[in-house]
């Protein structure tokens, strides 16, 4: 924003005629911003949006987990007991 003030030096006699001074008022110069600050800030976002992404991540796993025992159809027996592998092979009888 540019800032116009007008000042006299000395008191001026009535037959002078007037010449003001224009002053322009300048703003202190700003912070210069270096490579590290960009940086920090770049890594600052990258963060947020790492643990954001976790965040729903896990969110999202948690639902389908909590669907999928929601609708779950169970078999009848379903212990583990019930449950048969026939992992050793038949023992024939020979007669």
């Amino acid at each position: 924003m540019v800032q116009l003030a007008v000042s006299f030096q000395q008191p001026v006699p009535p037959d002078t005629p007037l010449i003001p001074i224009l002053v322009q008022e300048v703003a202190p110069p700003t912070e210069e911003i270096g490579v590290l600050d960009i940086l920090v800030g770049s890594l600052g976002i990258t963060g947020l949006l790492l643990v954001a992404s976790a965040v729903l991540g896990l969110a999202v796993a948690v639902g389908i987990v909590w669907l999928r025992r929601r609708f779950a159809k169970e078999p009848e027996s379903a212990s583990l007991a019930s449950a048969q592998l026939n992992l050793t092979p038949r023992v024939e009888d020979k007669r």
